[in-house]
This record gives C-alpha cells, sequence and structure tokens, in this order.
C-alpha cells in the first residue's frame, strides 16, 4: 500500500510539473511574440514618424514600410491559431476581422503597378497601424507575467478612439487611389468573354469593400474596445 501511494504521489508531481513546464513554454512563447512584434511596429513607427518630419518621405520609403507591415500582418495570423491552440483567452474571430483588412491594403501597397505618389495617405495609414500596436503589444507582453503599467494600460484603451476612425479614413483614401490605378491598368479583374463565363471587377470590388464593409467593420472593432475599456480601465478605478 505504502508502495502504490508513493507511486501515485510521483505520478501527480510527474503531472504537475509536465503542467508547470508547459505553462512556462507557453508564457515564453507569447512574451517573445509579442517583444518581437512591439519592436518590429516601433521601428516602422519611428522610420515614418522621422521621415515625415524631415521631408524625406518618397514611394520607397513607403514601399519599404508597406512590405515589412505585410510581413507582419501575415505574420498576426497566428494570433487567429492562439486562441484555437489554447494559447490565449477568446476566440479567432477578433483577430482575424483586424488582419484581414490590412491584409487586403497592403497586397495592393506593395504591388508594383502602383505608385505610390497616387496614395498619398498610405504613410499616415501605416503610423496609425503601428501606433496601435505599438500600445497592444506591449501592453500583451507585460500581461504574459501578470505586469501591469497603468499608463500603457490606458493608452491601449483610450488611443483607439481617434486612432481606428483615422486608420479607416486613410485605409478608405488608399484603397479609393488604387482603384485609380486599376481601372487604367485592368490589373487583377477578368473580362468576358471568356472560357469560364466568369467575370470580376477589382475596381468595383474595392469599392464595395470600403462603402459597405469597411466603416461596420471599424465602428464593430471599437464597440468591443470599448467594453473591453470598460472591463479594464473601470476595474483599475474602482
Amino acid at each position: 500500500m505504502k508502495f502504490d501511494r508513493r507511486e501515485q504521489q510521483t505520478s501527480m508531481d510527474a503531472g504537475k510539473n509536465t503542467v508547470k513546464h508547459a505553462s512556462n513554454y507557453r508564457k515564453t512563447y507569447l512574451f517573445l511574440y509579442n517583444l518581437m512584434m512591439f519592436v518590429m511596429f516601433l521601428m516602422v513607427n519611428l522610420i515614418l514618424l522621422i521621415k515625415g518630419l524631415t521631408g524625406s518621405m518618397d514611394d520607397d520609403s513607403v514601399r519599404g514600410a508597406a512590405y515589412i507591415v505585410k510581413i507582419l500582418t501575415y505574420t498576426q495570423l497566428l494570433e487567429t491559431i492562439h486562441p484555437i491552440l489554447g494559447l490565449v483567452p477568446g476566440g479567432p474571430f477578433m483577430p482575424f476581422l483586424q488582419v484581414i483588412g490590412r491584409i487586403v491594403v497592403n497586397h495592393f501597397l506593395t504591388d508594383s503597378t502602383i505608385r505610390l505618389s497616387s496614395a498619398p495617405y498610405a504613410h499616415y495609414l501605416f503610423i496609425v497601424w503601428s501606433s496601435i500596436e505599438i500600445f497592444r503589444y506591449s501592453f500583451y507582453a507585460l500581461r504574459v507575467f501578470n505586469v501591469e503599467i497603468y499608463a500603457i494600460t490606458w493608452c491601449r484603451y483610450t488611443l483607439f478612439m481617434p486612432l481606428y476612425p483615422m486608420g479607416g479614413f486613410c485605409e478608405a483614401q488608399v484603397v479609393l487611389a488604387t482603384v485609380k490605378e486599376y481601372e487604367k491598368t485592368g490589373a487583377y479583374s477578368i473580362s468576358l468573354p471568356n472560357t469560364s463565363n466568369f467575370s470580376f471587377n477589382l475596381p468595383a470590388f474595392l469599392r464595395v469593400y470600403t462603402f459597405l464593409l469597411l466603416g461596420p467593420s471599424i465602428m464593430y472593432l471599437m464597440r468591443y474596445m470599448w467594453s473591453q475599456r470598460c472591463k479594464q480601465l473601470k476595474a483599475k478605478l474602482a
């Protein structure tokens, strides 16, 4: 009987150690992921701000930022998988909604056929996006180890109020500017007649996205962030 109890206790201890190690690996991964994203978006933000303030902004600068943000945006698709794997609470829908629009816009801004001078709001858009992510990822990185800095929490759940509408406006301007370019080139559009008897007009699709989908998605995200703000900040003030 004593041997059985010792064996049972050993098994329980081994199970606890396994869970502890798994938790440590999860925390390490999430911290490094959020730290990396924070550093990269901070770099994009500072470069664009400096170039904007010094008057040295040009197509190459914006396109370079677009490529970096494009890579980061595709990396953010991991955030739709994190909840599924149980690494973070919540579901995959909100991360997907935040990322999908950026993927669409970044795809066209990194298209070599697009003259970025025709999309003058592009660098403003990247500044807004990176500003949002700087506070988001710094907040998440600290939260992994239950560390909270009130100033970062406040910025995370307050600055979205001006930044989300600004981002939506800049995104709409960028998309509509690229529409004009694609109307000239006809790129990515499929016209009839063809063997598949199928047509697709990219400028029309982008207009539908801008006027029917972009606004409601921004409003949905803002309502979600407002609810999170009420939970986070009111709890601190209570």
